[in-house]
């Protein structure tokens, strides 16, 4: 045990003696490990916050009828709502329309053609609590501005908008594709990014009695989100189709954002192990990074190893010294590089509003390996070491 102590001792000393080649090579090993730690952890957290979603979301259901030729939202019968609401199982419902021929400009003076496709949708007051929408700046539509011509922008349209803040001084103007219409609005709220209503997000939205007193819109629905019992899930689902057309159920798509969602994270999940397998090159590169240093190291220190030789000291022991310097290199640089990737999972993690989440068995296995890598890239070197002779040792040294 003395002899491992005094070991371990002579390699901390060794480092301490070179302090700026100690810190490189630890640090090319707390890249990789910081890269793996990244890698892992952040998706972890993320996926943590999918899954929590999934959870909560998995009995939203939309229902469409597809695209018309002019590649517009077809509407569904206008009694479709009611007859859905009829659907035993079903929670909550809200119904949106696109405004078909209408778009949004920031004033009147920008080209139609400088438009960025946003489209006008009439909604309900409801649709914040069907969807779980979140408002970012100002308010959403309620029964009373409904009436009014104000609107709601989604995320991505307040981006090609140019508008981050919501208030009586901030004007969009609705308008028909040739011009001839025009109702200025005043903006209301900014929406988050919906995930799971994502043709919300580039959309500017009003209140179904604005729209149907200013825009003329009339007609049925585009589009309908409801939510169902999640023990209903299945058996609403089955009904969603006949029950919103049952002239042509087969026009009718009955859809499940979460199902996207899931297929989001399928794809992540081989991302990420992409991303971890780049971490490993980037530790094993850290791993040679450490060899060639200890190499080096050995050839200067050849009067020091020489000396020791003549001393007494056996090739075990001269052998070991190397090994465990090595080996404190990688494991100092691993652990330097775990804190690093834990703090930019913490900043990560903090930027979402999530709890932070640290699979223990890739950090674990990366620890191993990085004390592998060090064994590894000391077994030469600590060979050469150990087998310098006595009587060259002694030469060099004199």
């Amino acid at each position: 045990m003395s002899r491992t102590l005094d070991l371990v001792g002579e390699a901390v000393r060794g480092l301490r003696a070179r302090p700026l080649r100690s810190a490189l090579c630890a640090g090319g090993i707390a890249l990789g490990m910081a890269a793996m730690v990244a890698v892992v952890a952040i998706p972890a957290t993320t996926r943590q916050a999918l899954l929590n979603q999934l959870g909560q979301d998995g009995n939203l259901l939309t229902v469409s009828s597809g695209n018309t030729i002019d590649n517009q939202p077809a509407p569904l019968p206008s009694q479709s709502p009611a007859m859905l609401r009829r659907i035993p199982g079903v929670q909550q419902l809200s119904p949106v329309a696109y405004q078909s021929g209408w778009i949004a400009r920031r004033t009147p003076f920008v080209p139609v053609a400088d438009t960025n496709g946003l489209a006008v949708i009439a909604v309900s007051a409801d649709l914040t609590a069907t969807l779980d929408l979140h408002v970012t700046h100002g308010a959403f539509l309620d029964a009373a501005t409904s009436r009014y011509p104000a609107v709601v922008l989604g995320s991505g349209a307040a981006r090609a908008l140019g508008m981050s803040t919501a208030g009586p001084n901030r004007l969009v103007t609705l308008s028909t594709a040739d011009g001839r219409r025009t109702v200025v609005a005043t903006v209301l709220g900014i929406l988050a990014d919906a995930p799971l209503a994502p043709e919300l997000d580039s959309a500017v939205l009003i209140g179904d009695r604005a729209a149907h007193t200013r825009l003329d819109a009339g007609g049925g629905p585009s589009r309908i989100y409801l939510r169902a019992d999640p023990d209903k899930v299945g058996p609403v689902h089955a009904l969603l189709a006949a029950t919103t057309s049952p002239e042509d159920p087969g026009a009718v798509q009955v859809g499940r954002p979460s199902d996207l969602l899931a297929a989001r994270l399928t794809a992540q999940n081989a991302l990420n192990d992409l991303a971890f397998g780049l971490g490993a090159v980037a530790l094993l590169v850290g791993g040679v990074g450490v060899a060639n240093a200890m190499v080096v190291s050995v050839l200067e220190r050849r009067s020091e190893i020489g000396l020791r030789r003549a001393l007494g000291a056996g090739r075990g022991f001269v052998g070991g010294l190397i090994l465990i310097e090595s080996t404190l290199l990688c494991l100092s640089g691993a652990l330097a590089g775990g804190i690093a990737g834990l703090a930019v999972t913490w900043v990560a993690a903090m930027s979402q509003a999530v709890a932070v989440q640290v699979p223990l068995l890739p950090v674990g296995l990366g620890l191993a390996a990085s004390v592998l890598v060090g064994l590894i890239a000391g077994l030469y070197p600590a060979l050469r070491a150990a087998q310098l002779a006595p009587a060259a040792a002694l030469r060099i040294a004199g």
